[in-house]
């Protein structure tokens, strides 16, 4: 028993590792970019209401004030449908939330994001491949058997961690693919929903539309942030394997160490599509309400 506690605290301090190797300022960057273009559009929209009612103030009737600001209400809305769809949801959007999957992968930029993340599981399928045959290498032919029957529980549990991973390989394709058509949908129905931002009574159509989009698009951004602390789980817990040296029972711990924690990347695999729209979700904020005079 107090081999069995030994491995599983082990393996609790792979899980705080792997979750303390995350960099909280990687995407720090990213994140001023966003700021500096999201400011000089807050500087610009809050300068053009003032100049509204700087008009008002001089003279400008309430009604006419009111039908300019609808004439600027349909010009954004026109920019958002012509000009500006791929400069704010194509690339925008879409093409910033793929920019951070890739910045949170693993191997950084280099190769696509599906690419990058099942190459990354599937060298983890490779170390568990690679630990069942450490158990045979010394054995001659005569002792295979020996080797094989002593160790059986724990090539079973082994096989079932290489059956997790392939099944974390699928859902994790299926789960990307899903997010290209998803978005891909979304853009091809855009200019059916943006138009619902001209009437105050049926924006709502267009936000649900924009927080599907999204959503969608940030499948691959938590996907690959599973993706690269699954990585570092499985090189981790292969190394804990490894330092039992096949012997039996600290071997057959270990692997069942290991089958918990690929559950666990697993089960964070499939709640993906739900943490993104959780992500997605939320309540109007304006920041600047509390400057705001009486």
């Amino acid at each position: 028993m107090s081999g069995f506690i030994e491995i599983f605290e082990k393996a609790g301090n792979i899980v705080d590792g792997a979750v303390a190797s995350y960099d909280l300022h990687i995407l720090t960057g990213v994140g001023m970019n966003l700021f500096w273009a999201m400011a000089a559009f807050v500087v610009s929209w809050r300068g053009i209401k003032l100049a509204m009612a700087s008009g008002e103030a001089r003279g400008l009737s309430p009604l006419m004030n009111q039908f300019l600001n609808t004439i600027f209400g349909v010009t954004i809305v026109l920019f958002l449908m012509s000009s500006g769809f791929d400069l704010v949801f194509v690339e925008g959007i879409n093409g910033s939330l793929q920019q951070v999957a890739g910045i949170l992968l693993p191997g950084g930029m280099s190769g696509s994001v599906v690419n990058t993340s099942i190459s990354s599981m599937y060298q983890g399928l490779n170390s568990v491949s690679q630990m069942m045959s450490d158990l045979f290498k010394d054995a001659t032919v005569l002792d295979t058997l020996t080797v094989f029957f002593k160790n059986l529980p724990t090539i079973l549990v082994m096989g079932f961690v290489q059956l997790l991973i392939i099944i974390g390989i699928l859902a994790y394709f299926a789960l990307v693919s899903l997010s290209f058509v998803l978005v891909k949908i979304a853009l091809v129905l855009a200019p059916i929903f943006i138009p619902w931002l001209l009437l105050p009574a049926t924006s709502f159509i267009f936000v649900g539309w924009l927080r599907f989009l999204i959503s969608a698009a940030l499948y691959q951004v938590i996907g690959a942030a599973v993706i690269f602390f699954s990585q570092n789980l499985l090189t981790n817990t292969a190394k804990l394997i490894a330092e039992t040296g096949g012997t039996f029972p600290e071997s057959l711990f270990a692997a069942i160490a290991m089958a918990a924690l690929q559950v666990t990347i697993l089960a964070l695999i499939i709640k993906v599509p739900e943490i993104a729209r959780q992500l997605s979700m939320g309540q109007k904020l304006d920041v600047f309400e509390s400057f705001k005079t009486k």
